[in-house]
């Protein structure tokens, strides 16, 4: 689970790591009346748990109250990587001198933890290590234990630092690598952690991700379902099947994970791409799958439907019969290929086809690609919107 910056910071603040002071807005109103409050100036930033905010414009430096309503009206209700932006940070502007970069983050290859530093951070960092591999330093660390003070502090010391600042820029790691094993986390993100001019140091921003086995163990944290904010993606999580949104037109549904990324790929191939991956699980009942067809077949960018099924442990009739219901409840939006094998996949064929719609019976995915790709191509659609 991807926690926003605000619950991030929340961590990092009981952790001991040095913040710049915040509080959060939920209306262009709460935002002015927070800058008035500072009497100085300030940043706004949006709390959408994905990265790219300061490239696409949602984070942004204010002068006055004025500006900072102005501004957040731009913020307010915008999309970014399929999240909504309805919160903003409204923080202090730190009196910068330099940005630097700290994280944690599992290396499964080598069953460690890594940590990375560099002394350039911001949003230029990804740039910064392709022109120099040697800009981002990497250590890696048992995954049994949080590194010691003194394993962080040669880190630093490599990379040029003395003194007092070396001494803060080892306690700041100590201390979120002791928070990323206490709270089960797969990756601790300070970029920046910056160098103040008055030669403190405070961490800007804040990327924490949990593992999403291990939530039990943090209610303090919420729930998965508590840090999606994508409408879409939330009622999927409701449903009980696994959904995340991609840029394309093409709607996808299947068994398994496997299975999906085998159909986008397809696609892809085929100079097609898919607006979502949806994929079902062992868990298919009529009711899930009447609701998953509904909830990609209203998405407004799906301009056709492929759904690709396997039934070694699902039951094919229910969801034979919960695609019939979907694509009735939603009046037959557009074209819809659907390929069925299994267990009792004949009887199942005759439900989708008594449905109208069209069933591929083998097992080449690229055939229900094809006929749904040239579908889509010759698809009429009346003035009510329904496909013909």
């Amino acid at each position: 689970m991807k926690l926003n910056e605000i619950q991030g910071k929340g961590l990092l603040d009981k952790a001991g790591i040095p913040l710049p002071k915040g509080k959060l807005a939920s209306s262009p109103g709460e935002v002015r009346l927070l800058v008035a409050e500072a009497e100085g100036e300030c940043v706004l930033k949006a709390q959408i748990p994905v990265g790219g905010r300061g490239k696409a414009g949602l984070v942004r430096g204010v002068s006055s109250p004025e500006e900072a309503e102005r501004l957040s009206k731009e913020i307010f209700g915008r999309v970014h990587r399929g999240c909504l932006v309805e919160k903003i940070l409204v923080e202090e502007k730190l009196d910068i001198e330099s940005e630097l970069y700290l994280s944690f983050g599992l290396n499964a290859d080598k069953g460690a933890v890594d940590m990375l530093t560099s002394r350039f951070g911001g949003v230029n960092v990804e740039s910064e290590a392709e022109k120099d591999a040697a800009a981002v330093s990497r250590t890696t660390f048992s995954p049994l234990k949080a590194p010691e003070e003194y394993e962080v502090r040669n880190v630093w010391r490599k990379l040029g630092f003395q003194r007092g600042l070396l001494l803060q820029l080892a306690d700041v790691s100590c201390k979120l690598g002791r928070l990323f094993f206490s709270h089960d986390l797969v990756l601790a993100e300070i970029n920046p952690l910056v160098i103040l001019k008055n030669g403190s140091v405070a961490a800007a921003d804040a990327k924490l991700e949990v593992d999403d086995n291990a939530l039990f163990r943090h209610p303090e944290l919420g729930s998965a379902k508590d840090a999606l904010t994508n409408p879409m993606e939330r009622r999927a999580f409701e449903i009980g099947v696994t959904c995340v949104l991609t840029e394309g037109t093409v709607g996808v549904i299947a068994s398994g994970a496997g299975l999906a990324m085998n159909t986008m790929d397809i696609l892809a191939s085929k100079g097609a791409a898919a607006a979502n991956f949806l994929e079902t699980g062992g868990g298919i009942d009529a009711v899930l799958m009447r609701d998953s067809v509904k909830l990609v077949m209203n998405d407004s960018r799906v301009k056709g439907l492929i759904i690709n099924l396997y039934g070694g442990v699902n039951p094919m009739v229910a969801a034979a019969e919960g695609i019939a219901a979907g694509w009735h409840e939603c009046a037959g939006k557009m074209p819809v290929v659907v390929k069925i094998l299994g267990n009792q996949q004949e009887e199942a064929w005759k439900i989708v086809e008594d449905a109208g719609l069209p069933v591929v019976k083998n097992v080449h995915t690229e055939t229900a690609v094809d006929l749904l790709l040239r579908k889509m191509a010759s698809a009429e659609v009346t003035s009510e919107g329904i496909f013909k």
